[in-house]
């Protein structure tokens, strides 16, 4: 009965530590469900309230709300607000822990992210590199972050062409990887059957494209989840690879139906997918069907 006082009492006090902490986890919670709005909300009200509990904009709990929010913006195609947020993060971060902590290395990181949706992969590449050491020195080379780091490294270096080395990258942390669904673990996957696309082993690559697929839809317990999608684009393009056409255009039509679910009109994900389904008709020679789905 005390306990249940105790908590009663620090839920109706709004300026609380505790209600803050619930704030951003019910966000982090939220965004990984592509609940992305109400995520939002949840984390801008997690912010004002660790600005007014600290009495400063600056305090290292500010920087970690920061970054979930960094996170929503990344799937919302927020691209100046997210940089803004990033360099924030950071900043707070460098002042309080100095160059080589952990939490300076996950906004390091966020920062490498940020350019790697730019499609600045040389200066993704410099974060990603910055953020793997400090992670490396600190935990070692089996912790998840430096797995997340390394994973991250290799699809910058898959975006500049240099298959073999992301191949590389990605089979050195292969023991280290979680077991079970795990999103890491998913994302293995994903990275694998897109590097084996890229060097032309089709079979092999879908084979990790399907395990992919599955253990996604496991993690989130739904189909038409915005990270299935992400691995439904590998799947549509090893299909035009094949010259599968037909299966082709089931994926990137299913692709696009996740897509409107959960993004604007104006997100690029989803100008991308149109694109690459418009093109598939042009494969196909049906000139006059490039459309939308």
């Amino acid at each position: 009965m005390k306990q249940k006082r105790l908590q009663h009492a620090i839920l109706d006090d709004s300026r609380h530590p505790f209600v803050a902490r619930m704030l951003q986890l019910q966000s982090e919670i939220l965004r990984r469900q592509g609940r992305f709005d109400q995520a939002l909300e949840a984390i801008d009200n997690a912010v004002a309230m660790k600005k007014a509990i600290y009495g400063t904009e600056s305090h290292p709990s500010v920087a970690e709300a920061l970054e979930v929010k960094v996170k929503i913006f990344h799937h919302l195609g927020e691209k100046v607000e997210t940089k803004l947020l990033i360099d924030r993060a950071l900043e707070i971060r460098r002042k309080a822990y100095g160059q080589n902590h952990p939490e300076v290395s996950r906004s390091i990181h966020d920062l490498g992210s940020y350019y790697l949706r730019l499609g600045q992969y040389s200066d993704a590449v410099e974060q990603f590199k910055q953020a793997r050491q400090i992670t490396a020195s600190v935990f070692g080379m089996s912790h998840p972050d430096y797995v997340e780091r390394t994973l991250n490294l290799a699809n910058a270096r898959n975006e500049q062409g240099e298959y073999r080395l992301a191949l590389e990258l990605v089979a050195e942390v292969k023991a280290a990887l979680p077991s079970g669904n795990h999103y890491l673990t998913a994302r293995w996957l994903q990275l694998m059957g897109e590097l084996q696309r890229r060097v032309g082993q089709f079979a092999t690559a879908m084979d990790y494209i399907e395990r992919a697929i599955a253990m996604k839809q496991a993690i989130y317990g739904m189909e038409n989840h915005p990270s299935v999608a992400e691995v439904l684009e590998v799947q549509a393009k090893i299909y035009d690879h094949l010259c599968e056409f037909d299966k082709e255009q089931i994926v990137w039509e299913r692709i696009l139906e996740i897509q409107h679910t959960f993004y604007s009109e104006q997100h690029p994900a989803l100008a991308n997918t149109h694109y690459d389904y418009s093109s598939l008709f042009l494969r196909k020679g049906e000139y006059t069907k490039p459309r939308a789905a």
